[in-house]
């Protein structure tokens, strides 16, 4: 039976329109995930519990002492000249908000999503 279901599906697959493959996405059910995956520490060693874990993941992503952050480092990036902001008015806003979608903001590419 399930050679033939096998190849039952396999023939509808292959024959089937390329434009239309995600169709068969339907068919897909969720695959059951295995419980003994094995996370380690960065030493090697495995992690048995989850006190274990969530040690481990509060290490990695939220340090109790992280590393310090060298603040002069800011002085040594070079610092643009600040440019004049002319003033704009309301009903110049208004007339550039005229032709804006309200479903979309244009990214630096000027494309809409």
């Amino acid at each position: 039976i399930r050679r033939a279901k096998r190849k039952f599906f396999d023939d509808i697959i292959t024959s089937a329109d390329s434009r239309h493959i995600w169709d068969f996405v339907e068919w897909t059910k969720p695959r059951r995930v295995d419980a003994a995956f094995g996370l380690v520490r960065t030493d090697g060693s495995s992690i048995d519990s989850q006190q274990e874990l969530s040690e481990v993941f509060q290490q990695q992503f939220t340090p109790r002492n992280p590393h310090p952050i060298d603040v002069l480092l800011l002085n040594e990036i070079p610092q643009l000249r600040e440019r004049d902001f002319p003033p704009i008015s309301v009903h110049e806003i208004y007339d550039a908000l005229q032709g804006t979608s309200n479903s979309s903001a244009p990214g630096p590419d000027h494309c809409g999503w």
